[in-house]
């Protein structure tokens, strides 16, 4: 067996060395400039493939941005002290702030808050997979599949089967799009469902999620008919844990399908098809996110602005979810600064304000129409999808928390900020987060406005201004979905609104313009 994976974390200014720096680098860089003893010592701990928070540090980011991981060990660099080698695994997909990190319960004794000035701090495994949590995973953990797209988002999750393709194509090129109905099943899995294939732009390496099945062949029949029923009967066991703490005793039938079947609806998860490249320690977060997000799509399936769940796998090692599928995809926020519904289609203001009422109702749901409140806490273009006519899908509910009910620290208002976020990005068109500002720049989009002092001609998106053309009324609409924006995103959460306050806005936005 290999050595036991560590967990670092390594401070820089972002003045001096930041996350583009290390991204624009080949990815590569000798990780130099540590001093003190015990950072050095640290630094000297670290072993081949070790992974490494990337934290800008000073006065005005303190933060967890990227993850690295040790390409070279300690060496000595000529000088009184050594340096290793690092290369950029990805980005975070949700910067975590150092204040927010504070905050959690479970992260008390972290060494970041007791040593301040440690420049190299070991992370505990829990911290470390806590953290992750906190901002979503980082690009290449193995959670989200890449798309390929030349903007860089990504449309489909590693626990998510939504496919596009036609099943049984031997050459794997999934050249039209089918509906594909599986009747095979047998016993307790004679099951109709619909499944889309999942056609990939690029080839790409096979997943983790693969590699563990395909393991399961070498053990002969009895073996992996052995493995299967060892991985079904532990996912459900936690299914069920969850949905008995969540659902109040209310009934919720959920479909159970193969993993034989979608292996051979997906072309026996060939890579060009599917993408989950998983690192160390991701699996067991991927697990008991997968659960969450079917229990909470569960409950949430009947509200037409959320993405339907059609069912659930839970022979695999982690259970796959099984997904309507979305005709146009994620929601995109382009590099060119513009909003996309597809590859090529501007999103319109009249439709920007329509996704954004249809989504704060289905975010109003989720904290007012279960048992419990729930909180998202991950609201972002990623996990909104829009169907033929750019109806918006809210997805992946894998982060998302019950509000205790007596939950002081964290309530409705969490989800608000994320909203608001949401909104400003509707409105300018930028994304939400940029982790190095370009000369004169922004960091965020909130920083963007601030920048511009919340003048409305000066941010808003001009695709939107040469839409709306001068209109008053329109003009009217658009300071008031800023207003609205602006009040979300208050620093004190107390200020914020309801999101049933949020929803009710938006319609009256949307209506204030009678038609002609």
């Amino acid at each position: 067996m290999g050595e036991e994976k560590h967990y670092w974390l390594l401070k820089t200014e972002p003045g001096e060395w930041s996350w583009e720096d290390q991204a624009a680098n080949g990815g590569v860089t000798k990780w130099d400039g540590v001093k003190n003893k015990q950072a050095q010592k640290n630094l000297k701990s670290m072993k081949l493939g070790d992974l490494c928070f990337f934290y800008h540090s000073g006065a005005k980011a303190r933060r967890v941005v990227g993850v690295v991981t040790v390409v070279r060990e300690w060496y000595s660099d000529g000088g009184d002290d050594g340096v290793v080698d690092v290369k950029a695994v990805g980005e975070m997909r949700r910067p975590v702030d150092l204040k927010e990190m504070k905050g959690e319960k479970g992260l008390k004794g972290f060494a970041l808050f007791r040593q301040p000035r440690l420049s190299v701090v070991p992370v505990p495994e829990d911290v470390w997979i806590r953290v992750c949590d906190l901002g979503g995973g980082y690009q290449g953990d193995g959670i989200v599949l890449e798309s390929h797209d030349s903007d860089g988002e990504s449309g489909v999750r590693a626990d998510m089967v939504d496919v596009k393709g036609s099943w049984g194509n031997e050459e794997g090129s999934g050249g039209d799009e089918k509906k594909i109905k599986l009747t095979e099943w047998t016993g307790w899995r004679n099951r109709s469902i619909t499944v889309y294939l999942v056609q990939s732009k690029a080839e790409t390496m096979p997943s983790k999620l693969l590699h563990l099945f395909s393991m399961l062949t070498c053990l002969g029949k009895e073996g992996r008919d052995a493995e299967i029923e060892s991985s079904y009967y532990k996912n459900l066991s936690k299914l069920f844990e969850d949905l008995i703490a969540s659902c109040d005793g209310t009934s919720h039938p959920i479909h159970c399908y193969s993993a034989d079947d979608l292996i051979r609806a997906t072309n026996y998860l060939h890579p060009s098809r599917i993408a989950c490249p998983m690192t160390h320690g991701a699996m067991r977060m991927v697990l008991s996110r997968a659960v969450r997000d079917i229990v909470i799509s569960i409950q949430m399936s009947n509200h037409e602005n959320v993405l339907k769940l059609l069912g659930c796998c839970l022979e695999f090692p982690v259970s796959a979810l099984v997904l309507e599928k979305a005709a146009k995809g994620v929601l995109k926020v382009k590099g060119d600064g513009s909003l996309r519904g597809d590859g090529s289609l501007l999103l319109p203001w009249k439709i920007r304000l329509r996704i954004a009422k249809q989504l704060a109702s289905a975010v109003t749901y989720l904290h007012t129409a279960l048992p419990s409140p729930v909180v998202h806490r991950d609201l972002k273009p990623g996990c909104i999808f829009l169907d033929h006519d750019y109806v918006p899908k809210l997805s992946n509910f894998s982060l998302s928390i019950t509000i205790p009910p007596t939950s002081g620290r964290i309530s409705e208002k969490t989800d608000l900020c994320s909203f608001g976020v949401l909104l400003l990005v509707f409105l300018t068109g930028r994304r939400a987060w940029l982790i190095k500002p370009q000369e004169g720049g922004y960091s965020s989009v909130i920083d963007y406005m601030k920048s511009h002092a919340y003048q409305l001609q000066a941010i808003v998106d001009p695709k939107i201004l040469e839409e709306v053309g001068g209109n008053e009324q329109v003009e009217q609409q658009l300071h008031d979905f800023l207003e609205l924006a602006l009040s979300c995103t208050q620093d004190e959460i107390e200020g914020r609104p309801y999101m049933s306050n949020v929803a009710r806005e938006l319609v009256r936005i949307d209506e204030s313009i009678l038609p002609s």
